[in-house]
């Protein structure tokens, strides 16, 4: 979920940066690579920027 959030909301050329918080070395862990966009298919990126493509209209 958080790489799917973050590729969410770091996506729109309005967003320049994202806080994210971590109360574990097992959080900060999974920020550092979903904001490195690890761990998302093509597919899932794809499918969460048809979604934000319909938002956009």
């Amino acid at each position: 979920m958080t790489r799917l959030a973050h590729h969410f909301s770091l996506k729109p050329q309005a967003v320049s940066a994202i806080i994210p918080g971590a109360r574990s070395t097992n959080q900060l862990k999974e920020n550092v690579a979903a904001s490195n966009r690890i761990g998302l298919t093509e597919e899932m990126r794809q499918q969460v920027d048809a979604v934000r493509a319909r938002w956009e209209d």
